[in-house]
C-alpha cells in the first residue's frame, strides 16, 4: 500500500507538473534535487543498515544515531546554503542557487526522521511507514501543484520536496511509541559507524550514478536538456518504484533471517528474481515499444520529444530488475563492501563518457547513460559470484524466461503498429497494443513453462491468506 500509494501520487503529481511547467523549471529544480537527493542518502543510511542488522540494540545506540544524523542534516544544509551561490555561477542557470538553498532545509527533517525510520523497519512495523509516505506525498502534491497552478512556476516543485519529507517526519514522530532523543556517546556511535558506513557509500554511489549525470548535462548542454531526461528518468522510476518499491524495502530484513542458512537464503533469492521479472519485464519492454503513445498521453504532446529516451530508460531498468536484490543480500551476509565496487565502476565510466563524447550531443549523452548498464553489467555478476559463491546460473535463474516472452511480445506488436493507421489518437491505439501484447506475453509463457505462472498465484495467494491471519 505505501509503495501503491507514494509511486501512484508521484506519478499523477509529474503527469500535473508536465502540462504546467516547462521543460527549462524541471531542468532547474532536477539539478538542486540531484545535490540535494546526493546529500540526503547519508543523513537517512548512515545508520540505517546497522540498527536493522544490530541484534542488540540499547536505547544509546538509538539516541546517538538520532543526534548524529540531526547533526549532519543541519551541516550539510548549511553547506548548500554556502555554495549555492558558486554553483549558480557555474551553471550560469538563474535561481538555481536560490532554489538550492530552500529546497535542502528538506535535509533537516530527514535528519529527524530517519532513525525513526530505520526502527520501524528493523521491527517490521511498515503500517505507520506507509501512513508517513502517504500523508506526505498525497500533503504536499496538494499545496504543490496548487501553486504551480496558481503560477509559483518551479517553486511549486521546491515546496512540494521540503514538505514531502517535513510532512513525512512529522506524522512518523506522532505515531512512535517510542521516540529517541537528543544524546550522544562515541562507543555506541562507533559502533554503528563500522557497519554503517559501507552501506551508506553504495547507497551515495548508487544514487550518485543518474544525479551525477544530471548535473554534467545542465554543465554540457544546458537546464531544457536536463528538463527532458528528468521527464523520463522520472516517469519510469516512479513505475519502477510502484511495483518494487515494497518488496525492495523487506528484502534485506528477509535476508538477514537467513543468512546462516545459505540454501534457503539462495532460493529466496531466486524465487524473488524469478516472481519480480515475470511481472515487471513485460510492463517495461512495453513502455518501450509505445513510447511514443505512453509520453504523449500522459505528459501531453508538447514533450514528446522525451520519447526516445523514455524508451531507452524503460529498457535499461531490465537489469535493474534482475540485479534488485543482489545488494540488499551481500549486506545481509556481512559484505556491504562488495557493492560499492560495482557503483564506483558506474560512476567512473559515466564521468569518463560524458567528457569524452557524451557532451556532444542530447543523444550521445543518453548513449553514454546506456553504454554503462552494458559495460559494467558482467562485472557486477563477477563480483557476487566471487564474494558469495553464487554461480552465473543461479544469477540469472528465472530471468531468462520473462526476457524471452518480452522479446516476442515487442516484436509482435512493433509489426501491429504497423497495421494502425497514423490517424487514430494515441489513447485508442494503445488499447489494441496493450491487449496483443499481454496475450502474446502470457501465451509464451504458458506455452514454455506453465508451472510459473502457477507458483506465482500460489505466493500472491500465501501473501495474502499471511495478512489476513
Amino acid at each position: 500500500m505505501e509503495s501503491f500509494a507514494l509511486s501512484g501520487l508521484s506519478l499523477i503529481s509529474l503527469f500535473v507538473f508536465a502540462r504546467l511547467l516547462s521543460a527549462s523549471d524541471f531542468g532547474i529544480t532536477a539539478v538542486a534535487l540531484a545535490i540535494v537527493q546526493l546529500l540526503t542518502v547519508p543523513v537517512e543510511l548512515l545508520f540505517h543498515d546497522a540498527l536493522i542488522q544490530r541484534k542488540e540494540l540499547e536505547p544509546i545506540h538509538v539516541n546517538s544515531a538520532f543526534t548524529a544524523s540531526v547533526a549532519l542534516g543541519a551541516t550539510l544544509c548549511a553547506g548548500c546554503w554556502l555554495g549555492a551561490d558558486a554553483l549558480e555561477r557555474w551553471m550560469g542557470e538563474p535561481h538555481l542557487g536560490r532554489v538550492l538553498q530552500w529546497m535542502s532545509f528538506s535535509l533537516v527533517g530527514m535528519g529527524f526522521g530517519s532513525v525513526l525510520v530505520a526502527m520501524q523497519r528493523r521491527n517490521l512495523q511498515f503500517r505507520s511507514l506507509a501512513l508517513r509516505s502517504v500523508l506526505g506525498r498525497s500533503g504536499s502534491a496538494v499545496i504543490a501543484i496548487s501553486l504551480a497552478y496558481f503560477g509559483c512556476g518551479l517553486w511549486s516543485l521546491v515546496v512540494q520536496q521540503v514538505l514531502l519529507v517535513c510532512l513525512g517526519t512529522l506524522v512518523l514522530w506522532t505515531l512512535a511509541e517510542e521516540r529517541p532523543r537528543l544524546q550522544i556517546a562515541w562507543g555506541p556511535t562507533r559502533d554503528l559507524l563500522r557497519f554503517g558506513v559501507f552501506p551508506t557509500v553504495n547507497q551515495v554511489l548508487g544514487i550518485s550514478i543518474q544525479r551525477i549525470f544530471m548535473i554534467l548535462v545542465g554543465g554540457y548542454l544546458g537546464s531544457e536538456t536536463v528538463g527532458i531526461f528528468s521527464l523520463a528518468f522520472r516517469g519510469i522510476d516512479m513505475l519502477r518504484d510502484l511495483l518494487a518499491g515494497a518488496v525492495a524495502q523487506i528484502a534485506m530484513p528477509l535476508f538477514s533471517k537467513l543468512r546462516d542458512d545459505r540454501d534457503a537464503l539462495f532460493a529466496a533469492y531466486n524465487r524473488s528474481v524469478q516472481h519480480t521479472t515475470l511481472v515487471t519485464y513485460p510492463v517495461f519492454v512495453g513502455l518501450a515499444v509505445c513510447a511514443q503513445d505512453v509520453v504523449s498521453i500522459a505528459f501531453g504532446k508538447a514533450w514528446t520529444t522525451a520519447a526516445p529516451y523514455f524508451a531507452v530508460v524503460a529498457l535499461l531498468n531490465l537489469r535493474f530488475f534482475l540485479r534488485m536484490y543482489s545488494a540488499p543480500l551481500l549486506r545481509a551476509v556481512g559484505k556491504p563492501l562488495v557493492p560499492i565496487m560495482d557503483v564506483v565502476a558506474q560512476n567512473v565510466f559515466t564521468a569518463i563518457a560524458m567528457f569524452w563524447f557524451g557532451r556532444r550531443s542530447i543523444d550521445y549523452a543518453m548513449l553514454a547513460w546506456a553504454l554503462r548498464v552494458v559495460i559494467t553489467g558482467p562485472f557486477d555478476f563477477w563480483l557476487t559470484r566471487r564474494a558469495i559463491d553464487m554461480s552465473y546460473r543461479r544469477q540469472l535463474d528465472g530471468a531468462g524466461l520473462p526476457a524471452l516472452a518480452a522479446g516476442v511480445m515487442a516484436v509482435v506488436v512493433l509489426l501491429f503498429k504497423q497495421w494502425l493507421p497514423d490517424s487514430l489518437a494515441p489513447a485508442i491505439r494503445l488499447v489494441p497494443l496493450v491487449l496483443v501484447g499481454a496475450a502474446v506475453y502470457m501465451s509464451t509463457i504458458l506455452l514454455v513453462d506453465r508451472e510459473r505462472i502457477r507458483l506465482l498465484i500460489s505466493f500472491v495467494g500465501h501473501t495474502t491468506e499471511t495478512r489476513r491471519s
